[in-house]
Parts: C-alpha cells; sequence; structure tokens
C-alpha cells in the first residue's frame, strides 16, 4: 500500500513567523491610540487585526469580533476610562468578552493619575454601573498578569517593545539558531524618531484629513473625514503552491498551510516585504477586478 509523501514545504523552520494580534479597546475614546498600536505592530513584524479591518459580513458583530480574537496569537488590549459597548442578551462589554476570547493577552492600562474630564467616561444612564464593571475588569486582568501603565506619548514604544519581548519567550534565541540569528527582530525603540514621525503624521493629518465634496447645485463644499470612507487594502499570504508531494490528509494540510502563514492577512505593504523574508525574488498579486490593486505602488521594493 503507498504511503502519502510528506509535503515539500522546506523552508518553514527558517521563515519568520507572521504573528496575529488583535487590537482591543473601546473605540471612540481610543481612534488615535489604537492607529498607534497598529504601527507598533506592523514596527515589531507581525500583523495586526481588529475591527477596522473587518469586511461586509452576514455573521453577527459579537461573532466577528471573538473570532477574530480567538484566533490571534495574542490579544493587545488598551484600557482607558470607559468600559464599553455591551451587547445584547450579555453581561460583559465586548472587550472584556475578547479578552476572554483570547489565547493571550497583553493589557495595557492607562496611567489612573493622569487628569481626566466628563467626556473620557461612558456616556448615558449607565455611567456608574459602567464604571463599577470596569473597575471589577481591572481587578481581574491585574491578577492575570500585571499591566503595562502608559500615557500619550509612550504607549507605541511600550507595545512595541512588549511584543519584542513576548516573542523571544515563544522563539529560540538568536545565539542558538543560526538561522534565526539572520532575521532581524525589528528597529531599536528610538523616542526622538517616534516624536519626529508623530510630527510628521499630525501635519499630514491635518493637510489630507478631509476630502472636500462640492454639491452641483450650490458649489457648497462639504467636508468628509477620510477615516470614513477609506477601506484599507489587506491581502492574504498564499503559499499552497509550494512543491509537488502530496499531503497526508486534510488536517494535515491545514496544519502545515497555517505553519506557512497562508490564512494570515497582511497589509500590502507587508506584502513588498514578504519576498526577501522567505528568500524568494519577487511578488505575485491577485485579486478580483475592484479590489485595489491599481492603487499599489508602480515599483515595489527590491528585494
Amino acid at each position: 500500500m503507498p504511503t502519502a509523501r510528506k509535503p515539500a514545504v522546506k523552508d518553514v523552520s527558517d521563515t519568520p513567523r507572521l504573528y496575529k494580534v488583535f487590537v482591543s479597546s473601546t473605540y471612540l475614546d481610543n481612534k488615535k491610540r489604537r492607529k498607534l498600536v497598529q504601527d507598533a505592530i506592523t514596527m515589531a513584524g507581525m500583523v495586526w487585526h481588529g475591527m477596522e479591518i473587518f469586511p461586509a459580513s452576514t455573521e453577527p458583530t459579537v461573532d466577528e469580533c471573538l473570532r477574530y480574537a480567538r484566533e490571534a496569537d495574542v490579544l493587545v488590549g488598551i484600557i482607558a476610562w470607559r468600559y464599553g459597548w455591551i451587547p445584547e442578551n450579555r453581561d460583559k462589554s465586548i472587550t472584556e468578552l475578547e479578552y476572554n476570547a483570547a489565547k493571550k493577552r497583553l493589557m495595557f492600562l492607562l496611567n489612573p493619575e493622569l487628569p481626566f474630564s466628563e467626556k473620557d467616561f461612558d456616556p448615558g444612564p449607565e455611567r456608574w454601573d459602567k464604571q463599577n464593571k470596569l473597575e471589577g475588569f481591572k481587578i481581574r486582568f491585574s491578577r492575570d498578569q500585571m499591566p503595562t501603565l502608559f500615557e500619550e506619548n509612550t504607549l507605541q514604544a511600550k507595545v512595541f517593545q512588549a511584543l519584542q519581548e513576548w516573542r523571544k519567550g515563544k522563539e529560540p534565541s538568536p545565539q542558538s539558531n543560526s538561522i534565526n540569528s539572520e532575521v532581524p527582530l525589528g528597529p531599536a525603540v528610538d523616542d526622538s524618531l517616534a516624536e519626529e514621525i508623530r510630527g510628521y503624521c499630525d501635519k499630514a493629518d491635518a493637510l489630507h484629513a478631509t476630502l472636500p465634496v462640492a454639491g452641483f447645485v450650490t458649489q457648497l463644499k462639504v467636508p468628509i473625514d477620510i477615516e470614513d470612507i477609506y477601506v484599507p487594502l489587506r491581502g492574504m499570504v498564499d503559499l499552497r503552491g509550494v512543491g509537488e508531494d502530496c499531503f497526508a490528509d486534510s488536517s494535515h494540510a491545514e496544519k502545515i498551510l497555517r505553519e506557512c502563514d497562508a490564512t494570515v492577512e497582511i497589509s500590502l505593504p507587508e506584502a513588498f516585504l514578504q519576498p526577501a523574508k522567505r528568500r524568494r525574488r519577487g511578488v505575485v498579486v491577485l485579486g478580483d477586478p475592484g479590489a485595489g490593486k491599481d492603487h499599489l505602488p508602480q515599483t515595489a521594493p527590491a528585494v
């Protein structure tokens, strides 16, 4: 009886793992903080997931959130002054439900000694009940781990450092693996550079944050927030065309493809970095009409 041959996936062990990081927080009061955290995740060579990339779906929002949190390698939680939305027929906020669903968590707590105002808290008559629930949630996750206190100008660097430390705990040290030692773990934290980048982003945001739209009759220009209409392009690494050997069975195939990051969504800029990480010479981008292929840069980085 013939035996199934091993799949020809020879370079999995020396390919840097694309860890999926789910960003969890209340949204309206943490929009800017979420962007800082997402950038820190990208700088760490990982892939962020969160509500910003949720596609149109027939699945309930709660189920989508919990699925992404469950499938992520680690959850990064940002906790400020709000407890947040409590889904119907639930007694916990979506943020706490995502915490429960995640396998691993890194929690970041806004320094409670910072000044605050009335608008920082949950609105409406449920405010005080939600504050009690938030305090209970803080006590609970503080028992699981020591949360990292942050301020506005330290959040990004602290998330980046925590992710680097978390990855070191999951991977062999560079000294014990000559192949892995060739893979950079990411740039060192440079506070002055981070400050310059934040200044540049603030200026770019001030210049291009809105899109002026002129009416046909009145010529009235109505500014539309770019964030309300922009849909970030995402891609998915597909390594199923590696080799000609067969998989033992469907479970074996799924396991190997998962190890190859074949189901990991990534940003389009990250797609152009993948060939260098995987020691390949190019990248092919496939997509349905209207998927956004024409918006890709005309030249990709040399690899």
